[in-house]
């Protein structure tokens, strides 16, 4: 798990420079995910940490904002991919493939990500999917 300035630190080091101010715009576009809430030591303080795939998640903005793409775009394109990967996924574990029994994908915490696990969840939500994950 990363604190906000290793994320940004680590996506400056990779080419895809962020600003505190970008990242939390980019969370309340919800182009990134809301951090996991960890309290601190003693029982202090509530802390966000983020997945490292956040990292990939900030350089994809990154390189599709500077190839022209709107942030609604982005966010589209990045939706989409991570439909489709799970859709394929339904398929080979020999389901429909048609989101019907999507939710079976959120009890699978070990080949999701949270991100990931986001997106599935709005989409489920549209398409009246009830998620038995929770």
């Amino acid at each position: 798990m990363l604190t906000i300035q290793q994320v940004r630190d680590k996506s400056k080091l990779a080419g895809a420079p962020i600003t505190k101010r970008t990242f939390e715009y980019y969370q309340s576009l919800g182009l990134l995910p809301k951090p996991h809430k960890i309290v601190g030591e003693k029982g202090r303080g509530l802390y966000g940490y983020y997945e490292p795939i956040v990292i990939d998640i900030v350089k994809k903005i990154y390189k599709l904002k500077k190839i022209g793409h709107s942030l609604n775009k982005i966010k589209e394109i990045s939706e989409n991919e991570v439909l489709e990967k799970y859709r394929k996924i339904l398929v080979k574990w020999g389901l429909s493939g048609r989101w019907d029994r999507g939710s079976v994908l959120l009890d699978s915490s070990d080949i999701i990500s949270e991100p990931e696990r986001q997106i599935l969840r709005k989409h489920l939500k549209k398409k009246g999917v009830k998620d038995t994950s929770m």
